[in-house]
C-alpha cells in the first residue's frame, strides 16, 4: 500500500488518532486490569457454578422432570390411599380403644393402623404429601432448585459484565495471543542467556566480536551498551578502536574504525515466525546515523526492518523489506517526528499472508506475499551511512521490547 505522508501523520496526531506511546500504554495497563478481572471470574467458583449448571439445563434433564412433576398429583397416588385408610381405621371405636389401652391390640384393623401409623407420620411421607399437594411441585425438586439457582446467577452483575467482556474484540484478540518474547530491562543488566552481544555468526565461529571492512564503526564487546532507567541504550560515538573485520576476499583481517558502536540479538535463544512484534523506541543522532531493529535469520536474507533511521533525516523512519539478497528491498518512510525526546512504540504484524508495519498503532506499510517462510531472530543495532562523519555521540534508546504469537490448540 501507499506510504503514510509526513502531513498526514501529522494532522492524525492533531486530532488525536495517532496517541502518544504513554496513552497507548495506559490504555494496555487499564485493559490489563480488565482482563485480571475478567480471567479472575472465568476461572472463579461462581463461574463454574453457573456453567456446570447452565450444562444441566442444556441437557434436557430439568424438562424431563418438569414434564414428570406434571404428570403426577396427590388424588389417586398411593399416599393419598394410605392417609385415607390411616384416616378411616382411626374412626373406628374398637381401635381408638385399642389405641388407649382399653380394647384388643391384637385386632387386625388395630394392627394395620399402626402399620400405617408409622409410615404416614415419618418426616419422608410428609414431605411427600405436601410435594403431590403443591401447585408448583417442579421447585421442590433437585432440578427445580438447580433452574432457580441458575437464574439467579444470571442475573450476577459480575456474569453479565464478564460476558459482556468476552464478545470485545480486544479479548477476543488477546486471549487468541500468547507472549512468546518480552523484555523491559528491569533486572538493570542484559541477560546472557537472552542477548549476545556480537553477531551471531561471529560468536559462533569467532568467539569475539566483528564487523565489516566497509564499515566506518566497530562493534565492540559491550562497552558501547548500558541499561539506564531500565533502558537499553545503544551507544555509538568517535572513538578510535581496532577490531576484527570481515572482508569477503580475504576473510577476518584486523582492521582501524574511527566510531565504536554496539549491538545485541537473540539468535540464540528466540527466533520468530509470524506474530506480532512491537518494539518502545527513542534514539538521536545527526545526520549519518542508522538505528535500526531488524529481523534476520541464517543467510543475508530475508530481512526484515521493523525500523530503519533515514540518515539524511534523523526525525524519520524507513519499515524495509529485503526478501533476497541483492534484490530491492521493499520500503516506506515515515517521520519528521520527535524521536530524540519523544518514545514511540514500532509495531509489525506478521500473517501467513500479509506484514504490516505501524507507528503507535498507525499503519504505514503493507507487504503481501513473498514472506519469510523461517523463523527470523532479533537484532538491535546502531550503524554509520557510508560518506557520513557524525562528530558527537547517537543513543538507540529501547524501554521494551514484545512478540506475540497465535496460541494453537
Amino acid at each position: 500500500m501507499g506510504g503514510l505522508s509526513n502531513f498526514r501523520l501529522r494532522w492524525l496526531r492533531t486530532i488525536g488518532q495517532m496517541p502518544s506511546a504513554g496513552k497507548i500504554e495506559a490504555r494496555r495497563k487499564a485493559f490489563m486490569t480488565r482482563y485480571t478481572r475478567f480471567q479472575a471470574y472465568e476461572n472463579g467458583q461462581e463461574f463454574a457454578r453457573y456453567k456446570a449448571l447452565r450444562d444441566y439445563v442444556d441437557s434436557g434433564e430439568a424438562e424431563r422432570v418438569r414434564e414428570e412433576c406434571r404428570l403426577q398429583s396427590y388424588a389417586g397416588s398411593r399416599e393419598a390411599g394410605l392417609l385415607e385408610e390411616f384416616n378411616q381405621l382411626g374412626h373406628l371405636r374398637h381401635v381408638q380403644d385399642a389405641a388407649k389401652g382399653k380394647g384388643d391390640t391384637q385386632n387386625p384393623d388395630y394392627l394395620r393402623y399402626r402399620a400405617l401409623q408409622q409410615e404416614v407420620e415419618t418426616p419422608e411421607f410428609r414431605e411427600r404429601v405436601n410435594y403431590l399437594k403443591s401447585k408448583d411441585k417442579f421447585s421442590l425438586t433437585e432440578a427445580g432448585r438447580k433452574l432457580a439457582e441458575l437464574n439467579t446467577l444470571s442475573r450476577s452483575k459480575e456474569l453479565k459484565w464478564y460476558e459482556s467482556m468476552r464478545q470485545k474484540p480486544e479479548i477476543q484478540r488477546y486471549v487468541q495471543e500468547q507472549e512468546v518474547f518480552f523484555e523491559d530491562f528491569a533486572s538493570g543488566s542484559l541477560d546472557s542467556k537472552v542477548w549476545l552481544k556480537r553477531f551471531f555468526w561471529g560468536d559462533a565461529m569467532l568467539g569475539k566480536p566483528y564487523s565489516f571492512v566497509g564499515d566506518a564503526q566497530c562493534y565492540t564487546d559491550g562497552a558501547n551498551l548500558r541499561i539506564e532507567n531500565s533502558c537499553l541504550i545503544i551507544s555509538t560515538r568517535p572513538e578510535d578502536a581496532k577490531a576484527m573485520a570481515w572482508d569477503t576476499k580475504l576473510g577476518f583481517i584486523p582492521k582501524s574504525y574511527k566510531y565504536t558502536s554496539g549491538l545485541v540479538n537473540t539468535g540464540q535463544s528466540f527466533r520468530m515466525h509470524e506474530g506480532r512484534l512491537e518494539a518502545k523506541i527513542r534514539f538521536s543522532g545527526e545526520p549519518g546515523i542508522v538505528h535500526s531493529l531488524y529481523l534476520c535469520g541464517d543467510k543475508a536474507a530475508p530481512q526484515v526492518d521493523l525500523f530503519r533511521s533515514v540518515p539524511e533525516n534523523p526525525k524519520d523512519i524507513r519499515g524495509v523489506y529485503s526478501p533476497q539478497q541483492g534484490s530491492r528491498p521493499a520500503q516506506e518512510q515515515v517521520g519528521n517526528l520527535p524521536f530524540a525526546t519523544e518514545f514511540f512504540i514500532l509495531g509489525l504484524e506478521w500473517t501467513s499472508s500479509k506484514m504490516v508495519w505501524t507507528i503507535n498503532g498507525v499503519p504505514y506499510m503493507e507487504q503481501v506475499g513473498g514472506l519469510p517462510t523461517e523463523p527470523l531472530y532479533l537484532v538491535l543495532t546502531t550503524t554509520i551511512a557510508p560518506g557520513y562523519e557524525p562528530h558527537g555521540e547517537a543513543r538507540l534508546e529501547v524501554d521494551w521490547v514484545r512478540c506475540t504469537a497465535k496460541r494453537h490448540g
